[in-house]
């Protein structure tokens, strides 16, 4: 994510920045303790703070109004869910898991088709 924001590639900046957010969700409701929610929210906090504060505002608007767009949200969405397609292939609930990380993180309301 910091490698595409410092590239200026602000729609890959928004797609990481959910695929990382589905995937710590994931981990925490797996867990299902205090510890990993806790974890969830400071693995974000931690990258957001390797960019200055003018800029972590910046970011903070690019990726509310990519993730508000329902044309860019929806692209955002297939390709966090075929990134969890292709690591769950062989795993029936690992992949429903993964949709319910994506439903719960994200809101992508099942499953996407472009």
């Amino acid at each position: 994510m910091m490698q595409c924001y410092s590239a200026g590639q602000r729609t890959q900046v928004t797609t990481h920045y959910a695929l990382a957010g589905v995937k710590t969700w994931l981990n925490a409701h797996r867990q299902g303790d205090q510890h990993s929610q806790q974890q969830h929210q400071e693995l974000l906090q931690q990258t957001l703070h390797k960019i200055p504060p003018s800029e972590r505002k910046k970011l903070w608007t690019v990726l509310h109004n990519d993730l508000s767009n329902p044309i860019i949200k929806r692209r955002i969405c297939a390709e966090v869910e075929q990134t969890g397609k292709m690591s769950t292939i062989n795993d029936q609930v690992a992949q429903w898991d993964w949709q319910n990380a994506m439903d719960g993180y994200l809101h992508c309301g099942g499953s996407i088709t472009l």
